[in-house]
């Protein structure tokens, strides 16, 4: 289950969506991969780190990741 600190922020980003449904589906390097499921049946992973990291935003550097990936067209 997500705690409550980091449930109110992915909330807020969904436009305050009502989530019914959340899984834990992995932890490393103190980030979380998580699926929610909303109350209008859409299902989203997301990323959110266990302790706020001020110094370097892995999740950030992931997204980049996958957009040169993606821009690639391999």
């Amino acid at each position: 289950m997500i705690e409550e600190k980091n449930l109110k922020d992915i909330k807020i980003l969904l436009n305050n969506k009502l989530i019914i449904y959340s899984k834990i589906l992995s932890c490393s390097f103190d980030i979380y991969c998580s699926k929610i499921t909303t109350d209008d049946k859409k299902h989203y992973i997301v990323k959110y780190y266990k302790k706020k990291n001020i110094t370097f935003n892995a999740i950030r550097s992931e997204g980049e990741n996958l957009i040169f990936f993606d821009k690639l067209n391999i």
